[in-house]
C-alpha cells in the first residue's frame, strides 16, 4: 500500500481517510486506540471513474476526493459516492493537492503548479 494522502476529519479526529492509487480507506480509532476499517471504497461510484486518488478534503460533513485524471468527486462520510463535479478540470489538469478555503470552497493544485479556485 502506497498512500498519497492521509487526513483527519476536523469534526471527529478519530476518523481518518487514506487515499492513493487504488486506495480509499475510511478508518476510525476505537476506544482501545485501534484502527478499524469503516469502508474501503467509494460505494456506487461509476466504474469508468478512476481510482487513482490523489487527495481528499473533509467539507461540511462530506468528502471531496480528487484523481490524477482531474476528476473531483463528492462523497458522503458513509462512503456513498454522490457525483463527479461537472466543473472537474479533466485530464489536462493532473490534480496533486486540494486545499481548504474554510467552509466556502477549495483550491486544486496540479502537478505542474497551476491552481483552480472553487
Amino acid at each position: 500500500m502506497n498512500p498519497t494522502d492521509v487526513c483527519f476529519n476536523p469534526e471527529d479526529p478519530r476518523s481518518i481517510l487514506v487515499t492513493g492509487k487504488n486506495i480509499y480507506r475510511y478508518l476510525k480509532l476505537n476506544i482501545n486506540l485501534q484502527l478499524g476499517v469503516q469502508h474501503e471504497k467509494l460505494i456506487k461510484k461509476d466504474l469508468n471513474i478512476s481510482t487513482n486518488y490523489t487527495s481528499q478534503l473533509w467539507m461540511d460533513r462530506r468528502i471531496i476526493v480528487t484523481t490524477i485524471e482531474g476528476d473531483v468527486l463528492l462523497a458522503e462520510m458513509s462512503g456513498d459516492y454522490k457525483m463527479m463535479l461537472p466543473s472537474s478540470p479533466g485530464p489536462s489538469f493532473k490534480i496533486k493537492h486540494i486545499i481548504s478555503r474554510k467552509s466556502d470552497g477549495f483550491i486544486l493544485v496540479s502537478d505542474s503548479g497551476k491552481f483552480k479556485v472553487y
